[in-house]
């Protein structure tokens, strides 16, 4: 395998308008987080280390219904950046450590990476995560 790193993943916590203002005051807004069944799932796992105890105000395993629960005022929700800022419907919830970074990489076998068809696709791939 080749690989390429594209890029990092950054983190915040999300909320409606109002439950990040109470948020910023100091009230603890529930998690929106995910099903039980999501164990292996990095993101999960962290949420559960990082706010044992916290109560959960709605689960799911899709970030798109986890932003539409926040967006509903049923907690804050932890969304990659580049879903949350992107959408008019929640504010970053300040004062809260987000999780790590995660590095996004694209891997190809190493004989199918000169392939001219695969090669022209990981190239786009490289010079979209490449933009600002």
């Amino acid at each position: 395998m080749i690989g390429h790193k594209l890029t990092e993943i950054h983190y915040a916590f999300y909320a409606a308008p109002a439950v990040a203002r109470a948020a910023a005051k100091g009230m603890a807004a529930p998690l929106i987080g995910y099903d039980a069944d999501a164990e292996d799932v990095l993101e999960a796992r962290w949420l559960a280390q990082a706010f044992p105890g916290r109560p959960v105000g709605f689960r799911s395993n899709s970030n798109d219904v986890q932003a539409a629960a926040a967006r509903a005022g049923l907690g804050m929700v932890l969304l990659p950046r580049y879903m949350g800022d992107a959408d008019r419907g929640l504010r970053d919830v300040a004062g809260i450590e987000p999780h790590p970074p995660r590095e996004l990489w694209l891997l190809s076998p190493r004989e199918l990476a000169r392939t001219p068809r695969v090669r022209a696709v990981m190239d786009a791939l490289v010079a979209i995560f490449a933009k600002p």
